[in-house]
């Protein structure tokens, strides 16, 4: 990190380089593209909750009149391995991006914020919230921003 703890990138022919930008499209093309699995846990009421995802790859496609990648994105959730609920394809999805003043810390003691944003398959936005937690001395304050309809 430089004097203002901002994160930088050693490499000899760029050296001190500030961290400014991300490649988001990027990271939504991988999430999107390629073959992804991942098991979430939580325990609701002392019972295991856990959402199953799995991307699977279609490939090259046309939609819109558009060349694009294609994948399907099945979520099935179980509860105490019961399944409750399955979910095909991805008729809108949130994009969520965390940020923190230092991004190399896990957790940040000056708090951290996420904005997300609900879209549908032709990339309107059609919701939107931030959510910013802040470390107080008694635990962490959250505070939840919701768009409204104007």
């Amino acid at each position: 990190t430089d004097a203002n703890n901002n994160a930088v990138l050693n490499k000899p022919e760029q050296t001190h380089k500030v961290v400014t930008h991300y490649p988001v499209e990027t990271a939504m093309l991988n999430v999107y593209t390629r073959a992804y699995g991942d098991q979430l846990y939580t325990l609701i009421n002392e019972e295991l909750v856990v959402i199953d995802t799995k991307v699977t790859p279609k490939g090259a496609m046309v939609f819109n009149n558009k060349q694009v990648q294609g994948a399907e994105m099945v979520a099935v959730t179980t509860v105490n391995d019961q399944v409750v609920d399955k979910s095909v394809g991805h008729n809108t999805a949130w994009l969520c991006i965390k940020s923190s003043e230092n991004l190399l810390l896990s957790d940040d003691p000056d708090g951290t914020s996420t904005e997300c944003y609900q879209i549908n398959a032709q990339g309107d936005i059609l919701d939107s919230n931030v959510t910013i937690n802040s470390i107080e001395a008694n635990g962490t304050e959250t505070i939840l921003f919701n768009s409204m309809p104007l």
